[in-house]
């Protein structure tokens, strides 16, 4: 095993594409549609906030933007929001411990 996996092992009838398409992806469940930003701060945040314990990683806010803007498609611009959204966390002090997250609080303003 050297740690990567070869096109024919991800999408082969029985490969990892297919794992992950059976044992984690929820298959047929309705999604809701994203909470539009500009109008509601508050739905967008609980949207994202996975873990329902009122804060955002950084992931669930990068999630949010990707979504929100519709950026899943454009994977330059999906690394450089990645990186954003790490620079501004640490701009803006947002360090909880060793995880970085935007708290409640953060959403107020």
């Amino acid at each position: 095993m050297d740690g990567q996996i070869q096109r024919d092992e991800f999408l082969a009838p029985n490969g990892l594409l297919a794992f992950i398409r059976s044992h984690f992806l929820k298959q047929n469940v309705p999604v809701a549609p994203v909470p539009d930003i500009r109008h509601d701060k508050h739905g967008w945040f609980s949207y994202f906030d996975e873990d329902g314990s009122g804060e955002l990683s950084v992931q669930e806010v990068t999630r949010g933007l990707i979504k929100s803007y519709k950026l899943a498609q454009d994977i330059q611009s999906v690394n450089r929001l990645r990186e954003i959204v790490g620079e501004l966390v640490c701009v803006f002090d947002l360090l909880v411990g060793l995880r970085p997250r935007v708290t409640f609080d953060h959403r107020q303003h």
